[in-house]
């Protein structure tokens, strides 16, 4: 066990044989494929590397067509598969429960909590 602040630098220097994080589901899959397996990414800790991936991800990010861009980045997942430059020993499925009187809440496509200090009950 590590001090966060620990872990961070550690990730930063490559210095672990086995790493655990936690992400989340982010709006856009690019924010999270393209960040920790595309050559040369900052938080692509494992130096994960394969050429057709990149190219495939610079398609994605090229693009703005919905289903062309759906296309590519399940090709990226079939490689990734296959590769496994990653093993995701869990995902955690978020549900945010409300009521009518549940005022002001704003749930985020990124699955991150928001403030709360914008929400009120108004029963």
């Amino acid at each position: 066990m590590l001090e966060f602040g620990a872990v961070l630098q550690s990730q930063r220097e490559l210095n672990f044989d086995l790493l655990l994080t936690l992400n989340s589901g982010r709006p856009d899959p690019h924010q999270y494929i393209g960040t920790i397996m595309r050559t040369g990414e900052a938080q692509n800790y494992g130096k994960y590397s394969n050429p057709k991936a990149d190219e495939l991800l610079s398609r994605g990010l090229q693009t703005l067509d919905v289903a062309e861009r759906k296309q590519i980045y399940a090709e990226t997942q079939r490689i990734y598969s296959n590769d496994v430059p990653y093993f995701h020993m869990y995902v955690i499925n978020s549900f945010d429960p409300a009521r009518k009187e549940v005022k002001g809440y704003i749930p985020q496509a990124s699955q991150y909590r928001p403030s709360l200090r914008h929400v009120w009950l108004d029963a």
